[in-house]
């Protein structure tokens, strides 16, 4: 857990996020890590990436190709504030590019320019909760 500790994340609060997610305690260190660094890579600072975690510490539970698979797929979609969105709602790190593509699918199929539904997706990311329970 030291990655945790270098961003800024204190003793009660990883015993906090034990207590949310268990299963965090069978993650190696350097797990976390790729993690932080995949965040890093879409332009989050420590706070940003502290603040993911902490509000959403089941992230640490997907695997790093699935994140990067969706990362990546935002950014092709024309996503261009990732550190923003995730940071405003770390639960979209809980979906699959796919739920993504079905939203905006069914977005354009009511007549939705995929450019609008996208600025409507980064101008209001708490939209992503509307995927998240589709």
């Amino acid at each position: 857990m030291k990655s945790l500790f270098d961003i800024g994340i204190m003793e009660d609060e990883i015993q906090e996020l034990l207590y949310e997610c268990p299963n965090l305690k069978n993650i190696s260190d350097q797990e976390v890590n790729e993690k932080i660094v995949l965040l890093q890579y879409i332009g989050c600072k420590d706070i940003h990436i502290r603040n993911i975690i902490i509000s959403n510490p089941y992230y640490l539970e997907c695997s790093i190709e699935k994140v990067s698979k969706l990362l990546n797929g935002m950014l092709q979609l024309g996503f261009k504030t990732l550190y923003l969105l995730l940071d405003e709602n770390p639960r979209i790190l809980n979906l699959d590019l796919i739920d993504i593509h079905q939203y905006i699918n069914n977005q354009i199929k009511q007549g939705i320019l995929l450019m609008d539904i996208i600025y409507n997706l980064e101008d209001n990311p708490l939209l992503f909760d509307n995927i998240l329970d589709y």
